[in-house]
């Protein structure tokens, strides 16, 4: 959820010229040259992280208990909704510096991940997440 909301707090920030703290800004510092080297490989980090997130979800909840069960499914839940809710709410679709009306457009969805790469990422801050043992 947080790497989402990078995302759509993104052109405010720029607009603003405080982007001190996202992920886009770390990426530009370490990894990559361009601002939009920066999107993607940001993106590629989101939707990989996800997918791993829906694979141990995938694998663990049959064997969870209800409680698991309804937890995980809560985390998914609770995911979907940051997204929907950072597509619509106006401290991120408005671009001044008073949030303007929400949006009620349909909402925009990527028809597959920009990176399905199953295999850890390259941080090791989150390479654990890759353990066999989750």
């Amino acid at each position: 959820a947080a790497l989402d909301n990078d995302r759509y707090s993104l052109a405010k920030e720029l607009n603003r010229r405080h982007t001190e703290q996202n992920v886009y800004t770390v990426l530009l510092d370490s990894a990559c040259d361009t601002l939009a080297e920066a999107v993607h490989a940001g993106t590629c980090l989101r939707d990989r992280v996800f997918l791993r997130f829906l694979a141990v979800r995938d694998r663990t909840r049959p064997r969870l208990s209800g409680a698991g069960r309804a937890y995980v499914d809560g985390l998914a839940y609770g995911i979907k909704g940051n997204a929907e809710w950072g597509q619509r709410v106006p401290r991120y679709v408005s671009r001044g510096a008073d949030p303007g009306p929400a949006d009620d457009r349909d909402l925009l969805w990527a028809d597959r991940p920009l990176d399905d790469d199953p295999g850890p990422l390259p941080y090791p801050t989150v390479a654990w997440w890759w353990d066999p043992a989750l």
